[in-house]
């Protein structure tokens, strides 16, 4: 039995360590909620406003954030195996030591998002946008990508090695790009 509460309005609400598995939250606003240490396994979030939110510590596993704004939100070591991303706006958001390993980033934008050691491995980044973004010590290793926007970033020590044939990188290397 899944809950629907597409549309709410739970904006500021305090739903630490809350269990959201499986809930429709499709179009609520959650907008400066606190959601640290909740689990929302396989939740809808479709064009949810999770801007200022704080997920830290979330159970976003196998989620679909399709159209999300997660503008200046933190997201610090949230765990979003598998999720759908398409369209998700992570703009300033904190992605440091978050699991984004097999997600779909397709047209997400990751602009001047924190990637501090994120785990961004067997993800699909294709017409993602990462403009003035920071990694640091993360995992890239079997992303694919085609038509990459990487603008004004900085990339320290991390592992690249894109399976796709439209790659802009070919061999694991270390990058530093400066504007």
């Amino acid at each position: 039995l899944k809950t629907n509460l597409k549309g709410v309005d739970l904006s500021e609400a305090n739903l630490r360590r809350a269990d959201l598995k499986g809930v429709d939250l499709s179009e609520a606003n959650l907008r400066k909620a606190d959601l640290r240490g909740a689990d929302l396994t396989k939740a809808v979030l479709i064009k949810t406003d999770f801007r200022q939110a704080d997920l830290s510590n979330v159970n976003l596993k196998w989620v679909n954030l399709r159209g999300a704004n997660l503008s200046n939100a933190n997201l610090h070591k949230a765990n979003l195996l598998g999720a759908k991303l398409r369209g998700t706006i992570f703009k300033k958001a904190n992605l440091s030591e978050t699991n984004l390993k097999k997600t779909f980033l397709l047209r997400a934008d990751l602009s001047e998002a924190y990637l501090t050691r994120a785990n961004l491995s067997e993800s699909d980044l294709s017409g993602a946008f990462f403009i003035k973004f920071f990694l640091i010590w993360g995992n890239l290793l079997g992303i694919s990508c085609f038509l990459l926007f990487l603008l004004s970033i900085s990339i320290f020590s991390y592992e690249f090695k894109i399976l796709s044939e439209n790659s802009i990188f070919d061999d694991p290397t270390l990058i530093i790009i400066y504007s």
